[in-house]
């Protein structure tokens, strides 16, 4: 019933924000320009020679534009960088990836593709870079966590006492070599960092159904918005290809396939390879993605995005390997539910070592990273501007060709999404107000135009991926968890804009030269999208505070967010997320509750997790949260002012 409640009201929602972009898509006047293009207007327009580090600056800035200028003019200015540097480039150094060309043929038809070899950008490659510098970003603070407490079972099962942790030592790294035999601290260290992004990317980004868009009950032509014969070339969304990693990365959804490419990608910025597993289920199929096998000293270790957790070893705490999974049929089998865990019809795990004597290496690469121009770009990027952004395909291949019936090639899965966003864009320009197209693009307007429309959003999102979560002084900007506590809008707050200069200009809404009616129109769509902001904005706020290792706070606001009707699209995050800062504090009990109860698309690795903390809890667990001080002095304060406000206000999010 609560679900049949939640998609009726979810429909009513996506019918209603329709309506409101198509009316404000007729008006006749130009939507507003934001007032900081001004400011990019001015830098880029004077691009030369020299300023490639200014152009980037727009990019590796925290504050946001407006999506469809910031495309258009940071493209422009990276083409007149190409151009007044072209003379200077040494194209003849670069040469089409040989495991690529085949593919880069295939899908010549996308605009990103058009001239490979070629130093000419597009629109979307503005956020193909700002994809790559937040994953960039948030890497690099990932991998320098000290703090162990999201790590429970590995603590645990290894005994490392940060006490006794040298300054220069990843405790992770350390636990995890005296878990795994014969893997040295190098090694350990890597594969502590995969673990960190690992962990990072279950926890921020709540899985969806496989078939959460086109569900089992409705059919795929019925989301179809051309005739070509490719569903993702004809619009109609699917399993792995409905969202780039920026998207996932910004409304902090996705289902399986949608976080293995955000982990992989968050590995790559590391330069730790990695490649996406894909195994057969019945003889003739065409091979299914299972799990990310990260590359170490010539082993795979498995992550399962899926299940939310890295496939567990032999010992408790370890990581197994796609060499020990084949070896052991055990490992997998160990992952079946009991009956007194679950009484599901489906709970054996989905894949079994004989599937595994011959699998598949899809290799993750964009589009954009198999080009002559990022190329280019990567090599020319200093300082807080340098990224990954080319991939060669046929090195990592080469490295996989050593393990004994893995059979490589590049992953097709990002070429697919420019097909199905490219469809999409066209839909919505020919679109009409009483066009069908509205009812087949529902999930794009419920799911993602808020987003798009809503500048602040997106900067809240941007700073959060940077870490910028303390206020410098007199610096007059908020911190993401100011501005993610100031978008948990009150009713009174919404109304005010229709009436509040200032409130509108924080909010770039300006009537220029529109009619009063047009007008109106705009601020209903507006006031529309706040409404759907601050439904985000408690759980986002949750996420900042775990990941700054106030797990306390957390748990108090994501108890607060069980309460209120507005977040009930992120009950099963709020759930889990909820247990596992429970379980940073060690209270074990708890957190073993929640998982047991959970109703989540990895409910089976949820009871896995309870299992396992189950077996490595040997103490009695206290009922009491107590503040883990082993690890106090590597967690910096989170903004005084910011955390007494979370603590004394309760947001009003009905």
């Amino acid at each position: 019933m609560n679900n049949e409640i939640f998609n009726s009201t979810r429909q009513r929602w996506i019918t209603l924000l329709a309506a409101i972009a198509f009316s404000v898509s007729s008006l006749s006047c130009a939507p507003p320009v934001d007032p900081l293009m001004d400011m990019l207007n001015t830098q880029l327009a004077n691009v030369k020679i020299d300023s490639l580090n200014r152009t980037m600056n727009f990019v590796v800035s925290p504050q946001r534009f407006q999506k469809a200028q910031f495309e258009e003019k940071l493209a422009a200015a990276l083409n007149r960088w190409g151009e007044s540097e072209s003379q200077l480039m040494n194209k003849d150094e670069w040469n089409v990836d040989p495991l690529a060309s085949t593919i880069l043929e295939e899908f010549s038809d996308l605009p990103t593709l058009s001239e490979p070899a070629g130093l000419g950008f597009v629109n979307t490659d503005s956020y193909f870079l700002q994809q790559n510098f937040w994953a960039r970003k948030l890497a690099d603070r990932l991998a320098g966590y000290r703090d162990l407490s999201p790590f429970e079972v590995v603590r645990n099962a290894s005994g490392v006492n940060m006490a006794e942790v040298d300054e220069d030592i990843d405790p992770l790294g350390l636990a995890l070599q005296k878990i795994h035999d014969g893997l040295s601290l190098d090694d350990a260290e890597t594969l502590a960092k995969a673990l960190k992004m690992f962990d990072w990317t279950v926890r921020n980004i709540f899985l969806l159904s496989d078939n959460s868009i086109v569900t089992a009950d409705s059919n795929p032509d019925d989301f179809r918005l051309n005739d070509s014969d490719s569903p993702a070339a004809a619009g109609i969304p699917g399993l792995g290809y409905t969202r780039f990693p920026v998207q996932t990365m910004l409304t902090s959804r996705g289902d399986f396939i949608d976080r293995a490419k955000l982990f992989i990608k968050l590995l790559d910025q590391l330069e730790i390879d990695s490649v996406m597993l894909a195994v057969n289920a019945d003889a003739g199929d065409q091979p299914r993605p299972w799990a990310v096998g990260v590359h170490i000293d010539g082993e795979l270790y498995l992550f399962d995005t899926r299940l939310g957790l890295p496939i567990p070893g032999k010992k408790p705490g370890q990581i197994a390997t796609l060499s020990a999974a084949k070896s052991n049929s055990e490992i997998l089998n160990s992952l079946d539910l009991s009956v007194s865990e679950s009484l599901k019809d489906d709970t054996k795990y989905w894949v079994k070592s004989d599937q595994l004597s011959n699998i598949k290496g899809f290799i993750y690469c964009s589009p954009e990273s198999l080009t002559y121009r990022c190329w280019e770009l990567e090599n020319k990027l200093v300082g807080d501007a340098r990224m990954n952004l080319y991939a060669e395909p046929s090195k990592l291949a080469e490295k996989l060709s050593k393990i004994e019936g893995l059979e490589a090639e590049v992953w097709d899965i990002d070429f697919k999404t420019h097909q199905l966003r490219r469809a999409l864009r066209d839909a919505i320009a020919e679109a009409s107000f009483k066009d069908d197209t509205r009812d087949k693009l529902g999930w794009y307007y419920g799911d993602e135009l808020y987003i798009n429309e809503f500048v602040q959003y997106r900067t809240a999102r941007s700073k959060y991926f940077n870490g910028l979560f303390e206020t410098i002084r007199n610096d007059g900007n908020l911190n993401a968890v100011e501005l993610f506590f100031s978008m948990i809008y009150k009713d009174t707050k919404i109304d005010s804009l229709a009436t509040d200069r200032s409130f509108q200009a924080r909010l770039s809404v300006s009537q220029g030269k529109m009619s009063s009616d047009e007008f109106n129109r705009m601020i209903k769509g507006v006031q529309a999208n706040m409404r759907l902001v601050r439904r985000d904005s408690g759980y986002f706020l949750s996420q900042c505070h775990f990941d700054f290792g106030n797990y306390s706070t957390a748990t108090n606001w994501l108890t607060r967010l069980e309460t209120i009707e507005d977040t009930k699209r992120w009950q099963q995050a709020i759930n889990y997320l909820r247990a596992r800062s429970l379980e940073a504090q060690r209270n074990y009990e708890a957190a073993i509750e929640i998982y047991a109860k959970q109703e989540s698309e990895h409910f089976h690795g949820d009871l896995v997790r309870a299992r396992q903390l189950k077996k490595l809890v040997r103490e009695p667990v206290s009922t009491t949260v107590e503040k883990n001080d082993d690890n106090a002095s590597d967690k910096p304060e989170m903004e005084a002012k910011e955390t007494d406000k979370s603590e004394e206000k309760e947001p009003e999010l009905k």
